[in-house]
């Protein structure tokens, strides 16, 4: 027997145990990332829900609402530009996946282009023009920009 082409096997065998632990290592650290990933999307779309739950029914059903309703439900309206604000920020650094954003550009479009949320859009930017920058940014686009190819927007 030839010790020295049964070490060179036997560290030919461990290289590859090494590299085949080294690979199931690398996969399981990517699927645990991407597990937090998807819980940290689902807690933003949580906090969406206990926003929107906040205004009247009219207003989620994206029916009509009065001027002074839409007043007096304004700071809710707020939080919801400020999440979606945030959302479309997310996206632009890479923190938001494709499949998600794609999900919440649709919900941001159909909030802010029609309905009481698109009145309390209107108001919020006459009375803060410079809020909100990335979401004007998505508006000015059609909302069918991708953000995460989006420079940093000036401050």
């Amino acid at each position: 027997m030839n010790w020295n082409a049964l070490a060179a096997i036997a560290t030919a065998v461990a290289a590859v145990a090494a590299a085949a632990g080294f690979l199931a290592t690398v996969r399981q650290i990517k699927a645990a990332a991407r597990q937090d990933r998807t819980e940290w999307e689902d807690e933003l779309t949580r906090e969406y829900r206990q926003i929107v739950r906040q205004l009247p029914l009219s207003a989620r059903l994206n029916g009509q609402m009065q001027d002074g309703d839409i007043e007096k439900f304004l700071s809710i309206f707020l939080d919801y530009f400020d999440l979606s604000n945030q959302q479309v920020f997310l996206r632009k650094i890479g923190r938001v996946s494709r499949d998600t954003w794609k999900e919440w550009r649709l919900g941001i479009k159909g909030a802010l282009q029609a309905g009481p949320f698109a009145a309390a859009w209107n108001i919020i930017k006459q009375r803060n023009p410079d809020l909100f920058a990335e979401l004007k940014a998505l508006e000015a686009t059609g909302f069918d920009a991708d953000p995460a190819g989006w420079k940093r927007l000036s401050r």
